[in-house]
């Protein structure tokens, strides 16, 4: 289960042995592997053996370039470094025991580097900073934790600064480890090890955070149990003022537990429940219990009857139109998880801890929710789904869809893609999939490229009505080719499908294309999730033109005005910053 690797009890000798056996059996990297470079003042390699193991724990393949000891400056700066002719998805620069005078060299000193590497590589670059061995006796001002404090805040400010670089804040990781356990005095004497083994498998995890991110969606929706899940007791037994839910004492750890819940729901997570209940009883804890913290509001989705909670959790994935592998479910009861898992195997399932006061610390350790960024779509995501529940119940009640569409007053923004929507538009390509035509997970790295590129251009979709703000819903990347534009990317949220959206979209991209290009090309690339869309473009006139790549391709020319395609005439329609 990601987050929670239990790796086989072997020697740590012999963990590196085999590790050091595999890289001889696997000097090439394979199509489709993931390539991690491991960056470092101190002897890294035997960190990547532990990722490797929770990289394969979550069946992600994973293929390595290890840096020299100390050598991070020079394979960052040479334009034919083995670095750079290696071309990872993600480095990870991880710094080891230094004192407060040469942490605040190395941070002093690193602006140059990674500038360097910015220039040189669109790879997602991770870098940590300095584990602070305080003294809380320290009396001196310029001391040593002061020293080392400024170094990590120096290098927090460096990674904001550059794009598709994040900060990773080991010291904050080692202080959650217990820093007395982190080294390994006599692997840090005899070879330059400054992390012992446990804190190494402690590491990879968190390193497998990121690197899963490249590869695997984050999870959308957290779906929870209410009977000794949110609160301690069955209501339907005890009744509400029967429950144990306080704010000290016992059931506080269940306020705890909620209060992290909260958390995620304001990062973007959605929330929903999933209870074999009386929905009365359950219904007058969450609205009137003066110790809940979760309100009716806050889930966007409830299921609250005795029908079996595998067939729950498919209707919860249809009415909020996600896929079951976005879902998350936590439930007290072995019983109930183990069928959810068995019937549901595409929604992660973790074992909750048996004892109530652990369930924060293990949501809080349950890392598949992270993002690298979050982006306003995220904060709002809540009120998105509370306005897309009041499109659909207004849709119901129109009389034709035309009707339906002419009355929300769509205004569509089509945009070059910004600093400001680089994030979201990096989060719908790793995470949208029906109305997806290619399914392709550019990388950060890969879409940077595609932002820098002469030859290449991304645009962002935001759509409004009178309901709201939907904000940032769609994404197209357009590659040149001589006089043909090759549509690579197209697709859109499925919070917005079913308003002709999709024809406003293709025409923005057709009469932007017309500029450069004699010839639209357009490609599909089946999956699972996106047969329904098969036909999208035949459906706007576009011809068949064989395969590339994997790819249907569709041919349309441009001869006439944006290739004759049509705008949805109910929609208004604003080209922001694009010359025509």
């Amino acid at each position: 289960m990601p987050g929670f690797i239990v790796m086989e009890a072997k020697s740590y000798f012999q963990t590196q042995k085999e590790f050091r056996e595999w890289r001889a059996d696997n000097p090439e990297r394979k199509p489709g592997v993931l390539g991690i470079s491991l960056q470092s003042n101190f002897t890294i390699e035997p960190l990547a053996a532990y990722i490797r193991s929770a990289a394969e724990s979550e069946n992600i393949s994973t293929h390595f370039q290890i840096g020299g000891f100390n050598q991070y400056a020079q394979e960052f700066f040479e334009e034919d470094s083995p670095l750079h002719q290696y071309r990872p998805d993600i480095v990870f620069l991880i710094f080891g025991l230094a004192t407060g005078a040469s942490a605040a060299k190395i941070a002093g000193s690193l602006k140059s580097p990674v500038e360097a590497f910015r220039n040189r590589s669109g790879a997602t670059l991770i870098i940590s900073n300095f584990i602070a061995f305080d003294n809380p006796f320290r009396l001196e001002e310029d001391s040593e934790s002061d020293q080392l404090a400024k170094a990590n805040d120096d290098i927090r400010k460096l990674a904001a600064q550059n794009r598709n670089t994040y900060f990773f804040d080991l010291n904050a990781l080692a202080a959650d480890f217990g820093k007395r356990n982190v080294v390994n005095r006599k692997l840090h004497y005899l070879a330059n090890i400054d992390f012992g083994p446990e804190f190494q498998e402690f590491l990879a995890k968190k390193c497998m955070t990121y690197a899963r991110l490249m590869v695997k969606p984050a999870k959308k929706v957290l779906v929870l149990d209410l009977d000794d899940t949110l609160w301690g007791g069955i209501v339907g037994e005890v009744g509400e003022n029967g429950i144990s839910l306080n704010n000290s004492g016992p059931g506080s750890e269940f306020v705890s537990f909620q209060r992290e819940i909260l958390k995620l729901n304001e990062k973007g997570v959605l929330l929903a429940i999933n209870s074999k209940n009386n929905p009365d009883d359950a219904m007058a804890v969450l609205k009137n219990h003066a110790s809940m913290l979760l309100r009716p509001e806050h889930f966007a989705c409830m299921k609250i009857n005795w029908n079996d909670k595998a067939a729950n959790m498919r209707e919860i994935a249809a009415e909020l139109n996600l896929g079951l592998d976005s879902l998350v479910f936590l439930d007290n009861s072995p019983i109930e998880r183990g069928l959810v898992r068995s019937q549901t195997p595409e929604a992660l399932t973790p074992e909750l801890p048996d004892d109530p006061v652990d369930y924060a610390p293990f949501l809080r350790d349950l890392d598949v929710f992270e993002q690298t960024a979050q982006t306003e779509e995220d904060r709002n995501r809540a009120e998105m789904y509370r306005q897309n529940a009041e499109r659909e119940s207004f849709m119901r009640s129109a009389e034709t869809i035309e009707d339906f569409i002419k009355s929300l007053e769509i205004k569509i923004a089509v945009a070059p893609v910004n600093e400001k929507t680089f994030s979201r538009a990096c989060q719908l390509i790793m995470k949208t999939n029906q109305f997806n035509l290619t399914t392709r997970r550019h990388p950060e790295g890969a879409m940077d490229s595609f932002v820098r590129g002469a030859d290449s251009e991304i645009f962002t979709l935001h759509a409004t009505d009178i309901y709201g703000d939907s904000g940032i819903t769609g994404i197209a990347i357009l590659v040149y080719e001589k006089d043909k534009c090759r549509i690579d990317t197209l697709l859109l949220s499925c919070r917005i499908l079913g308003r002709r959206i999709e024809d406003t979209f293709l025409y923005a991209l057709a009469a932007v294309a017309e500029k450069r290009a004699t010839k639209l090309i357009g490609e599909y690339i089946r999956t699972e999730k996106n047969m329904q869309i098969k036909d999208f473009y035949i459906t706007h006139g576009f011809a068949p033109a064989g395969a590339s790549g994997g790819a249907e391709q569709f041919e349309l020319s441009l001869d006439e005005k944006a290739g004759g395609i049509r705008p949805c005439e109910l929609h208004s329609l604003v080209l922001e910053g694009i010359a025509l």
